[in-house]
């Protein structure tokens, strides 16, 4: 099934979602059958262990052998320019090697490509293009379909976040602000409304990220309302 081709209603209903995002009982039913999203700190390796292994994979070896032979050749038999040899064949593997710890190193994460380009506006249908020519083919089997899947994934995390329990929290200070976008879904949804609350200890925290009316004060009083503080 190719989502996009899909009118909205039936994409919606695909998804079982809808305009307003998934249903309480929806967003429960999958956090209970799939669990939560979460993510793990993972132990990063070393940039020196990185680069070392650059050195060290099966075609480098077979250079780095080659240039052992190449200056066993020389103190067998000087003044034969094996030893330049070894040198030039040690110098290629050493710049391969930086230049491809220096292309892993940039090379950027999927997992933070994907939200970011979908923040950027590409459509659905497109990812995969886009995906393709930044990372190149290997990335070109994410289709459509699967990021309709991240997508529905990243509602249910939100629904999650936005039910969690603040009332043992305590905020000293709040900022409330409207964000607008230039971007018209339809007309009751002019504003994304924004509330962060500072702590005893000067922290600060994301509370609410909800879509709201013009920042009005119904809108506010809703706000508060839903995040149980």
């Amino acid at each position: 099934m190719k989502i996009h081709h899909l009118t909205v209603a039936d994409a919606f209903a695909s998804l079982k979602s809808g305009l307003a995002g998934l249903s309480d009982a929806e967003a429960a039913r999958r956090l209970d059958e799939f669990g939560a999203n979460q993510v793990e700190e993972v132990a990063h390796q070393s940039l020196l262990l990185t680069f070392a292994k650059e050195l060290a994979h099966f075609f480098a070896i077979i250079l780095w052998i080659a240039a052992g032979l190449a200056f066993f050749a020389e103190w067998r038999d000087p003044r034969q320019g094996m030893a330049i040899l070894g040198f030039a064949i040690v110098g290629f593997v050493v710049i391969n090697g930086v230049f491809s710890f220096w292309q892993a190193y940039r090379a950027p994460s999927v997992d933070a490509l994907i939200p970011a380009l979908y923040l950027k506006g590409i459509s659905t249908g497109d990812f995969s293009e886009a995906l393709t020519a930044i990372l190149g083919e290997g990335a070109s089997g994410l289709s459509a379909t699967n990021i309709v899947r991240l997508k529905a994934g990243w509602e249910a995390d939100y629904k999650a976040w936005s039910q969690r329990d603040l009332s043992q929290k305590r905020y000293v200070y709040w900022w409330a602000d409207g964000v607008y976008f230039n971007v018209r879904l339809d007309e009751e949804r002019t504003c994304v409304l924004v509330l962060i609350g500072a702590t005893e200890d000067g922290a600060k925290e994301l509370l609410a990220v909800v879509d709201g009316y013009r920042e009005s004060a119904q809108s506010w009083r809703d706000l508060v309302a839903s995040r149980r503080i």
